[in-house]
């Protein structure tokens, strides 16, 4: 009896198991990368919207009296407030803060911080925070 082994085509199941586990480590680097994207835009658009915040009320500066832009010598005055953006689902709080440098300078600076979630973290979000500086003089 001479019995002769048949090659069958197709693959074996070492063959198999080999295939399907080169591309479940490829999908998980990719998932990974998918992840850290989504968190890099959500920050950038935090920061723009940030950014609008402080932009906002530095026009308003731009375009006011000297006088109307609230501080008095030789004080310094802070005023905070929350913005909301609908656009980011985000409450960002301002905190403006006026101070007298001369008789005819004040320096205008505007702080906003807001919370940003993380994966990683167990309180639930990190506190962010841009800070804008502008100088008005009055036009004496």
């Amino acid at each position: 009896m001479d019995r002769t082994v048949r090659r069958s085509p197709g693959f074996s199941l070492v063959e198999l198991f080999f295939a399907i586990t080169v591309l479940a480590v490829g999908f998980l680097g990719v998932l990974g990368m998918f992840t850290s994207s989504f968190k890099l835009v959500n920050h950038s658009r935090s920061v723009i919207s940030a950014t609008n915040v402080a932009y906002s009320y530095l026009e308003k500066v731009k375009f006011a009296d000297f006088s109307s832009v609230n501080s008095s010598p030789p004080t310094t005055v802070t005023v905070s407030n929350r913005v909301n953006d609908v656009r980011v689902n985000t409450s960002f709080l301002r905190t403006v803060t006026v101070t007298y440098v001369t008789a005819t300078t004040k320096r205008v600076l505007v702080d906003v911080t807001w919370p940003e979630s993380s994966f990683n973290d167990k309180t639930g979000a990190n506190w962010k925070k841009i800070s804008f500086e502008t100088y008005i003089s009055s036009s004496q």
